[in-house]
This record gives structure tokens, sequence and C-alpha cells, in this order.
């Protein structure tokens, strides 16, 4: 027909496509750090972005330690941020953990990320000063103080004045005005706090000495009239 225009569908087949799993899946933190930290819960929870070119949503596992079934994301949304609980209480020291994700047909998985749990506080024990009195104010401070990771930082504090800084957790001599007093030497780390306190006494005063009889300057005469009564035997 004269003036009509013909126009054309375009349609699109795709032969022999194969579906594609999660092209990239990057953990983000775990627990808010950095891959290699220290956590301070049994149970940290780790933060990933998974990116898929067909796929809207699939599901994601987390692997701890080369093995599945510590949390699952059925619904993972593409290209956001996520976030899985390990479901399972793991025991401080090191651990590695990746996350596996899965469109139903092809499956891909993170890079390894490890991470160090720490629970337990650092523990403190001191050895000098004891609870005596001490006869000087320079008094040795000698302790010992262990944590699960060795990252732990010392300080002490005497009547809970402010804490005072002990570089490299050695021991040093502290300096006690006179009195009885109680000394806290603390160990913290990122995750916790311990510490042990000792009481003590420092006395630098020597004791006053008074006469009082005979009165001064009668000691002669005292001792002539003691000796005049003394009985003789014979």
């Amino acid at each position: 027909t004269a003036g009509a225009s013909n126009q054309t569908e375009t349609r699109t087949y795709c032969h022999n496509c194969t579906n594609t799993a999660p092209h990239n899946i990057a953990i983000s933190d775990i627990d808010g750090k950095a891959n290699n930290s220290i956590v301070c819960t049994n149970q940290p929870t780790v933060a990933f972005i998974a990116y898929d070119n067909e796929q809207t949503n699939f599901s994601c596992e987390l692997w701890v330690d080369s093995s599945a079934g510590f949390g699952i994301n059925a619904t993972t949304q593409n290209a956001t941020l996520t976030q899985i609980q390990i479901n399972q209480s793991l025991s401080d020291g090191a651990h590695n953990v990746s996350v596996n994700c899965s469109d139903a047909t092809n499956t891909n998985v993170s890079d390894v990320w490890i991470f160090n749990i720490s629970t337990t506080a650092p523990t403190v024990s001191i050895s000098s000063p004891t609870g005596t009195v001490y006869a000087t104010q320079q008094i040795p401070l000698n302790y010992t103080a262990s944590s699960t990771f060795g990252d732990h930082a010392c300080t002490y504090s005497i009547d809970n004045s402010p804490e005072t800084d002990l570089p490299n957790c050695a021991n040093t001599t502290i300096t006690v005005s006179d009195g009885y007093k109680c000394l806290i030497v603390f160990a913290k780390t990122t995750c916790h706090a311990g510490n042990d306190t000792v009481c003590f006494s420092v006395d630098t005063t020597p004791p006053e000495v008074f006469q009082i009889a005979p009165a001064p300057g009668a000691e002669t005469s005292y001792l002539q009239r003691n000796r005049q009564c003394q009985p003789l035997f014979n």
C-alpha cells in the first residue's frame, strides 16, 4: 500500500548459552576488622559483596577452617553488602573463612580471610611488692603479664590514681609515700583487660624515744641510791 511503512521485530536468541556463577565475591570485614586481625567474639560476623552478571539473588554460605555449615543467606542480593554471622562457637586462636555463593547452577568462592579470636582476658601476677611493711619509699615493681596473642599493654595505679604506663610491660621501681597503699597492675588488649592487686605499707619514719625516769641529769644519783638499797649476801 502506498505510504505504508514496514516495521521489523527484532529478537535476540542465545545458542548454547551457559549460566555463570557469581563472578566476584569480596569479603569486606569480619566484625569490622581487616584481614588477619584479632576479633573479640567467638561468633563473629562476616560482611561481603557478591556480584553476578545474570542473577539478582543467590545463596551464599560461610566456610570456616575449610568446612561448610557455618551460616547461610539463601537470598543474597546481587552487588549488595551482606552479613552472615558464624553460627557456631569457635575456639580462641587462628581461623580462616571464605564465602561460597551459588546461583543454583554454578558456584564461586571468595578469597580466604584469616581472623584470630580472643575471648580470654590477659592474666597478671604481681611478685613485688608483697603485703608487708617497707622501710623505704623505693620499691621494686615485679610482675608477669600474658595474653592469648601477646598484644597486651601494661599500666599501674596506686590508690586509684591515674594509670601510669609500663613500657613493654617491663618491671620497674616505683616511688611511694609513707602510708597504707594498694597497687593495681593492668594488662589490656583490644578486646579485654586483666589485673592483679596488692596492698602494703610504707614506713620510713624511725620511732621516737622519750626518757621518762630517771630525769635527765639524775641518772648517777639514782643508780647510787639504787645500789645502797641492794641487799648484801655473803
